[in-house]
């Protein structure tokens, strides 16, 4: 588990799903009634994800809630 994730995890706890890092970059996936939540305690410090620089959404139409949100966070 990433720093990231655990951090989240113990303001937030049981809200993620699943952590996938690729080419450097690090994916959380939060589950979908705890994103407010999650998207508020990231915002402030320890983390201080302030910059929202993407939305992005993918269909995976086979899949149960087949949208999923990307936000391409940064810390800055």
């Amino acid at each position: 588990m990433s720093e990231v994730r655990d951090i989240i995890e113990r303001a937030v706890p049981d809200s993620t799903r699943e952590e996938i890092t690729h080419r450097g970059e690090l994916t959380i996936e939060v589950l979908p009634d705890r994103l407010l939540e999650v998207a508020r305690f990231v915002a402030g410090m320890p983390l201080s994800f302030t910059l929202l620089s993407d939305l992005t959404c993918a269909d995976f139409p086979e899949e149960p809630g087949r949208f999923r949100l990307a936000y391409q966070l940064f810390s800055i």
